[in-house]
């Protein structure tokens, strides 16, 4: 008769050991207590359709204790608490939370409430209406303007706690980037309401602004000189040059003034050998105005060859 292996039984028996061991290990974390902080989500009961909470509510947590496998679930997820009202007021109001409204798991207990009490501010739900009023940020590009601006809708319908609203005159939309632009432009923009968290856009809260962009118009003062055309004569003009004030787009006038394309001149078309008052002909592009010309008229001598040869003596 073979004699068991005592090497393999004493592996059988290591195996069954750390098995035991693992077993009482699982059951030990399983049946041991475990604390942890856990967030508390607040909500209402009984609050009346016209009155509304006005103002966040303090960071509420409750600590928990019982088995650690079921306080671990509670890492992310965070536990509520419903609070019925009593025959609410504007007005502040006590509240105070009692661990048995708090909702958790069987086997789960509640030993800390932090803060167990503390005031809200109830006020009347009420409604407005606001213009709305676009925030432009930035320019268009040198040369040019913002003319007419317009949000559609023009107003919004506002809801929010009476105390507040009362307060609000207007309401603004979140900045719009008007860089780079050089012609009209319709932006979406939503309203921005981030300074009164307690109030809401009824109807929405998306605005249509069309901004006018149009060339910048400006006037600028120039000095030319007179030239003369129509004749072969030698001609003498005085005085030689005439100042002008010019109106239209500003890079248009800029571009004029820095190219030598503003010209003005005296017509002697058909004109013999003497002396003569004559108005200049100023040429300027379409989209530009004469404002004023000094001087009005020109003295205009026409040289004979005769002339031109007693000048040279």
């Amino acid at each position: 008769m073979m004699k068991p292996d005592s090497s393999a039984q004493k592996r059988s028996f290591v195996i069954l050991a750390a098995a035991l061991v693992l077993a009482a290990g699982l059951v030990f974390f399983l049946v041991r207590h475990h604390e942890r902080s856990c967030p508390v989500v607040v909500t209402f009961a009984n609050l009346p359709q016209e009155m509304v909470i006005v103002g966040p509510l303090p960071r509420i947590e409750a600590r928990v204790k019982g088995p650690a496998a079921l306080v671990e679930r509670f890492k992310e997820v965070p536990l509520h608490c419903e609070i019925p009202l009593e025959s609410p007021q504007p007005g502040m109001m006590p509240i105070c939370i009692v661990s048995e409204r708090i909702q958790v798991p069987q086997g789960i207990h509640v030993v800390e409430i932090n803060p167990a009490s503390f005031f809200v501010r109830i006020d009347r739900l009420v409604e407005k209406q606001v213009p709305v009023e676009p925030d432009l940020q930035h320019g268009p590009v040198s040369g040019y303007e913002i003319g007419r601006v317009t949000a559609s809708p023009p107003g919004v319908r506002l809801a929010g706690p009476a105390a507040t609203l009362e307060k609000v005159v207007v309401v603004h939309t979140t900045p719009i980037d008007l860089a780079g632009l050089t012609d009209t432009a319709r932006k979406q923009a939503a309203l921005n309401l981030n300074q009164f968290p307690d109030i809401r856009a009824v109807d929405g809260d998306l605005i249509e602004v069309t901004v006018e962009i149009r060339e910048k118009i400006t006037t600028m003062p120039v000095a030319v000189d007179v030239t003369a055309t129509g004749t072969d004569w030698p001609v003498v003009i005085t005085p030689k040059r005439i100042r002008l004030v010019l109106t239209g787009p500003q890079n248009t006038l800029k571009s004029l003034s820095e190219n030598g394309e503003i010209r003005a001149h005296v017509d002697l078309l058909g004109l013999k050998p003497g002396t003569y008052t004559r108005r200049a002909v100023i040429q300027l592009p379409l989209n530009t105005a004469l404002v004023e010309a000094r001087p009005e008229q020109f003295a205009v001598e026409i040289l004979s060859l005769d002339d031109t040869a007693k000048e040279g003596r």
